[in-house]
């Protein structure tokens, strides 16, 4: 089994009866990929915003914050390598039939699911932070309070 050939084909995009349907599919990609790289587009310039706030001042470092402040720099990064995956996956070889190595493919997939885990394990302590603030509120307080003071005595 040799992934890194360029000799194979999708074969979704080859047509079963006639060509109309090869037709629809590039129309089809012509149309839905350009709205789906805009969007990514506007997440990534929205995450890479809050990347900039986190050296604000007025922002406290708190636990909470500091992994939704890592969320969005991962999210950031997923979206990206979306951007990447679905130009060069879906758009450049369904539209303009141009074709590129399997071996890079695999290597911006592996990429892009390494971010989206990333994503989803800084979603995971999230929720724990939060659990754990609402069942022991009072320990969850003396808590960040506690590593908040030892932060400034270190400091």
């Amino acid at each position: 089994m040799d992934f890194c050939d360029n000799k194979t084909v999708a074969e979704y995009v080859r047509p079963t009866n006639s060509s109309d349907s090869a037709v629809n599919i590039k129309l089809w990609y012509s149309y839905s990929c350009p709205f789906l790289l805009f969007a990514c587009f506007v997440s990534v310039l929205l995450n890479g915003f809050l990347v900039v706030l986190r050296k604000s001042p007025l922002i406290r470092n708190t636990p909470i914050i500091v992994i939704s402040l890592n969320l969005a720099t991962t999210d950031g990064l997923a979206s990206l390598f979306t951007v990447f995956g679905i130009t060069v996956n879906s758009y450049l070889p369904v539209v303009y039939g141009i074709e590129f190595n399997k071996c890079w493919l695999l290597v911006l997939e592996i990429l892009r699911l390494s971010a989206f885990v990333a994503s989803v394990l800084h979603l995971l302590a999230l929720t724990w932070l939060h659990y754990q603030g609402i069942v022991n509120p009072l320990q969850h307080r003396a808590s960040t309070l506690t590593a908040q003071l030892t932060f400034l005595r270190v400091k």
